[in-house]
C-alpha cells in the first residue's frame, strides 16, 4: 500500500511552497512546470493556475494549465480558451477539448467543426449526451477515426466490462495508447497497472503519470525500478511510493546512465525517509564532495518526514561532522540550519 507523503510538491522542492510561490513556473523546465501544474490541478487551486498562466509562454505548459482550468469550469479561462481555439484550431487540442468541459459551449464547438477542426468533432462527441457503454466499446473496436476512439475511451465509465475490455484492447497509435493508459489508471487495480507497464515497455509510450497515479500499482512500480525502467522511477515519485526508497537509494550508487541517475535523484527527494537519511548520515564523509549539494537537499527533505526518534539519531551523527572544518562541515551546517 502506498504511504502518501504529505505536503510535498512533486519535483519542485523538498520544502513546501505556498501557491503564490509555486505558481511562478515560467523559468522552470518543462517536467517541473508540468508537475506543478498537475499538483495545482489536484488541489483545485484556480487562483494559482490563473497566476501561472499570466507569465507562461510555452504552448505545452500553457495549454495544460488552460485544460486544468477548464476541468474546474473556471469562467475566467473560458474566453482565453475560445480565442486560442479559433486562432490555432487543432494546433491546441487540449484547448478545444477543454471547451467541452463547460456547459453551453456546443455552439462554439460546432463553429470550430465548421472551420475544419477535427478535434472539435471529438469534443462535440464528449460534450453530447453519452451513448451506452456497449456502443462506446463497439465504436472503440470498429472505428478508424483516432479522435473518435480517444473520445470514446475517455467516456468509458468504471465497471467490470469496461475494465476487462481495456485490459484486452490493443491500441494502434501512441495517442490511443495514452488514452487507454489514462483510463486504466482511473479504473485502478494491479491488473490495470500491469497493462500500463506492458504498454510502456512494449509500445515505448511514456506512461509514468498513469502508472504512478493508478491505485494498487506499488508492486508493479517496484518491479519496474528493479528492472531499471526509467518511467517506473518517475512513477514512484508521482505516486509517492515510499516503499521504493531503499531500491532507489541503492541504485544511486550503481552504474547507470546519466538520465537514469538524474531521475533517481529527483525521486529520492520525494520519497527519502528514515532509510536514506540514516545511510547518508553514516557515510556522509565518504560521499563525493561534488555531489554534496544534492545530498544536502535529500537529507533536508528526509528530515522533514522522519519520526522524532529517527530524526534525532541522524541529527546526532551529523553534529559530529560539524565539529571538524571541511566541505562536509559546511554541508552539515546547512542541513541543520546553522
Amino acid at each position: 500500500m502506498k504511504r502518501f507523503l504529505v505536503n510535498f510538491i512533486l519535483g519542485v522542492s523538498a520544502v513546501c511552497a505556498g501557491a503564490d510561490e509555486i505558481a511562478d513556473i515560467s523559468n522552470a523546465d518543462l517536467k517541473i512546470a508540468d508537475n506543478v501544474r498537475l499538483e495545482l490541478h489536484r488541489q483545485m487551486d484556480t487562483s494559482a493556475l490563473l497566476k501561472a498562466l499570466q507569465n507562461e509562454k510555452r504552448p505545452e505548459i500553457r495549454d495544460g494549465i488552460l485544460y486544468s482550468l477548464a476541468c474546474m469550469k473556471c469562467e475566467q479561462a473560458l474566453p482565453i480558451l475560445e480565442k486560442l481555439a479559433f486562432e490555432k484550431l487543432d494546433e491546441c487540442p487540449a484547448v478545444i477539448l477543454g471547451l467541452a468541459k463547460y456547459d453551453g459551449t456546443l455552439p462554439i464547438l460546432q463553429k470550430l467543426v465548421a472551420n475544419g477542426s477535427k478535434v472539435a468533432k471529438s469534443a462535440l462527441f464528449m460534450a453530447s449526451p453519452l451513448p451506452s457503454q456497449d456502443k462506446l466499446r463497439k465504436l472503440i473496436s470498429e472505428s478508424n477515426d483516432e479522435n473518435e476512439i480517444v473520445s470514446a475511451i475517455y467516456s468509458l465509465e468504471t465497471c467490470e466490462k469496461n475494465i476487462e475490455f481495456m485490459l484486452a484492447y490493443e491500441g494502434k497509435t501512441s495517442r490511443v495508447l495514452k488514452a487507454q493508459c489514462n483510463v486504466l489508471s482511473k479504473f485502478g487495480g494491479k491488473k490495470s497497472a500491469e497493462k500500463i507497464f506492458e504498454i510502456s515497455t512494449k509500445k515505448n509510450v511514456y506512461m509514468a503519470y498513469p502508472l504512478g497515479l493508478c491505485k494498487d500499482s506499488t508492486d508493479v512500480i517496484l518491479d519496474g525500478i528493479k528492472a531499471k525502467k526509467e518511467f517506473a522511477v518517475i512513477a514512484s515519485r508521482i505516486g509517492r511510493v515510499s516503499e521504493a526508497e531503499d531500491i532507489l537509494y541503492n541504485q544511486l550508487f550503481e552504474k547507470n546512465s546519466e538520465s537514469y541517475t538524474k531521475e533517481l535523484k529527483i525521486s529520492l527527494e520525494v520519497v527519502a525517509n528514515n532509510y536514506t537519511a540514516l545511510k547518508l548520515a553514516q557515510n556522509f564523509t565518504k560521499l563525493d564532495v561534488k555531489e554534496l549539494p544534492f545530498y544536502v537537499k535529500i537529507l533536508t527533505s528526509a528530515l522533514m518526514r522522519m519520526d522524532d526518534s529517527s530524526k534525532k539519531q541522524v541529527v546526532d551523527i551529523l553534529k559530529e561532522y560539524a565539529k571538524i572544518e571541511s566541505p562536509y562541515q559546511k554541508a552539515v551546517l546547512k542541513i541543520l540550519g546553522k
